[in-house]
């Protein structure tokens, strides 16, 4: 899940986005790091290689510019595939997850 491009923003274990991407039977490939809200450089993606890559960025546009011309993006298997999601915003993540980490 990256929610911001500059710099590039993912959620960690600490994050109840996280619970949910683990709740969907997903794998969130920052769940190692301890921050609620990590910055990654583009070569930490690289190296991850994950299979999707949610964006859960308010301007839906954003994101695909700053993916476009992101170093080493022809290198992740979620580009290679498509498989770069802008559907999902943060108003779904907070509604979905609101009280999760309660459950």
């Amino acid at each position: 899940m990256e929610l911001w491009n500059d710099p590039i923003t993912t959620v960690g274990k600490a994050s109840f986005v996280d619970q949910l991407i683990t709740r969907a039977g997903g794998v969130n490939v920052a769940h190692e790091l301890d921050s609620d809200y990590p910055t990654l450089s583009p070569e930490r993606i690289v190296d991850w290689n994950p299979d999707v890559i949610v964006l859960g960025y308010m301007n839906q546009q954003a994101p695909k510019e700053a993916l476009a011309k992101r170093i080493g993006r022809g290198d992740v298997e979620a580009a290679r595939r498509g498989n770069e999601s802008t559907t999902f915003g943060p108003t779904s993540s907070y509604a979905l997850g609101h009280g999760l980490s309660r459950a």
